[in-house]
């Protein structure tokens, strides 16, 4: 493992600063372009040429999502307008009202076709041009987490302890399923047909075709949560630790734990087709790990100040990093 000097971390690819903490990062699939988002800003980096185009007209941002395609950026406010940039050039395509509360997730359809907003008990489905395809609004409960189930292609969506999925294709809902407390983080696998579910109250289900395992010695609000592409461990936190649990089944529910770091771990990432783990606490430290390797940690590095959002690009070579000053520093991936 390689140490880390203040601020300079010899992996660094590249850096800029926008005008407040980074809130939401997105990679183009062909990890050409890198959106990065503020609550007063929209920057597109072109990563090819290191330039960054700063979007005008905005109000104050909730969130953002790429298309799968990459061509296509969709941008949502604080007012409940949703906004669709063309990537390449930073032009904006269409902008319209999706709701009235301010929008709290964008999930884009894999193949593009389609994307979902949330904001408070509502959900909706529009295509990418913006044409309205689905509307549904629960009678009490908000939403809390939203994810897309690749194994039935419907996104999954918490209101509060109930989950529902809803099919683009179709004006009514799949399947049901009522849980105890607030659901935080829905996560599935991306190769198994496994629901991960993390709650408030601080506990972790995982819901598989034929048992549900609630998994042992979890403690505090899940804050984060994600699968090792093509394995069976899952990484949640929720503290200055990190809970994993690996071949998951009815005699393996207790967790290993990942010490390192001394703050709170605000967020954590899995490569996407690669095994290295990611996280970042509120100190600014990145800690990079080999859970499946005797819980290895591989490298460190110290960024200016609180980490708020990570994100790989999709071939893994790269990773960035977003900090509460405005910091967005691009690594090289760690050896491994």
């Amino acid at each position: 493992m390689s140490e880390a000097s203040e601020f300079d971390n010899e992996r660094e690819l590249w850096r800029t600063r926008f005008n407040a903490a980074i809130t939401n990062l997105s990679w183009s699939y062909d990890t050409n372009f890198l959106c990065v988002a503020t609550k007063q800003q929209i920057g597109i980096i072109n990563t090819e040429e290191a330039k960054v185009n700063l979007l005008s007209d905005l109000g104050e941002i909730a969130t953002i999502a790429h298309a799968p395609s990459g061509l296509f950026l969709a941008s949502a406010d604080h007012q409940g307008q949703v906004t669709i940039w063309k990537t390449d050039t930073g032009e904006k395509l269409k902008t319209f009202k999706a709701h009235t509360h301010q929008v709290t997730s964008i999930t884009w359809h894999p193949n593009g076709s389609c994307f979902c907003t949330t904001a408070n008990q509502e959900l909706k489905i529009w295509d990418h041009h913006g044409l309205l395809q689905l509307a549904y609004e629960h009678p009490a409960n908000r939403i809390t987490a939203v994810d897309w189930n690749p194994h039935r292609h419907c996104f999954t969506v918490a209101f509060e302890n109930t989950i529902l999925e809803f099919d683009p294709t179709e004006e009514k809902t799949k399947d049901q399923l009522i849980v105890e407390g607030i659901v935080s983080f829905i996560r599935w696998h991306p190769h198994e047909p496994c629901l991960a579910l993390g709650t408030e109250k601080g506990w972790v289900k995982v819901y598989a075709p034929s048992e549900t395992y609630e998994m042992a010695g979890y403690d505090g609000n899940v804050k984060a949560l994600d699968w090792q592409n093509k394995s069976n461990l899952l990484a949640a936190t929720g503290s200055n630790q990190i809970s994993f649990w690996d071949n998951i089944n009815k005699e393996n529910l207790d967790p290993s734990i990942l010490i390192g770091h001394k703050h709170f771990v605000s967020t954590l990432k899995f490569q996407n087709q690669k095994k290295a783990l990611v996280s970042g606490d509120e100190a600014g430290i990145i800690l990079f790990w080999r859970p499946d390797i005797k819980n290895e940690l591989i490298d460190i590095a110290r960024m200016p100040s609180a980490i708020t959002a990570i994100s790989w690009s999709p071939d893994d070579s790269e990773v960035a990093i977003g900090t509460a000053n405005g910091e967005l520093i691009i690594l090289a991936e760690p050896i491994q």
